[in-house]
């Protein structure tokens, strides 16, 4: 069944229009908040994505952001001057260069973390604990059919 129709599809009722929206108007009261600690939203997420094993390497950093090379390259050479990062080649393929979160850089995160929650939870406020469960699964049912389609359309001849 097709959710959408031309005859009846408007802009603000596209998912698309809608996640995004809602993604940049969080994402600017973040970014606000970070300013304090000296962060940006991209860095405060590579810094998180680090930590938690979603990316080690700047190429995954660039998949999950969408941030052209040369800043994604700027950025993380702040985050290693600032002492936050630190990158190692590694042994067994020397195109391949590891991130790693040092003591500083985990400490600024956990410096950083409540303000950034707290922007969350403001942000989920009318939701109850229910429906910011509903919205989790349904949005991660939603990335794993777009990597099902990925995968797919990978597999099909052009």
């Amino acid at each position: 069944m097709d959710y959408y129709r031309p005859e009846t599809y408007r802009a603000q009722d596209s998912i698309g229009y809608l996640m995004h929206r809602a993604t940049h108007a969080v994402r600017g009261r973040i970014e606000a908040k970070l300013a304090a600690f000296e962060l940006s939203f991209h860095q405060w997420l590579s810094l998180l994505w680090i930590r938690d094993g979603v990316a080690d390497t700047a190429s995954d950093i660039a998949k999950c952001t969408n941030i052209d090379p040369g800043a994604l390259a700027r950025m993380l050479e702040n985050l290693e001057t600032r002492g936050w990062v630190a990158r190692e080649r590694s042994k067994l393929d020397r195109r391949v260069v590891a991130l790693s979160l040092t003591e500083a850089g985990s400490a600024g995160l956990v410096m950083s973390m409540p303000t950034v929650l707290e922007e969350l939870n403001l942000a989920l406020g009318s939701f109850s604990h229910e429906e910011v469960d509903q919205l989790t699964f349904l949005l991660r049912k939603l990335l794993a059919h777009q990597q099902t389609l990925a995968t797919q359309s990978l597999g099909t001849p052009s």
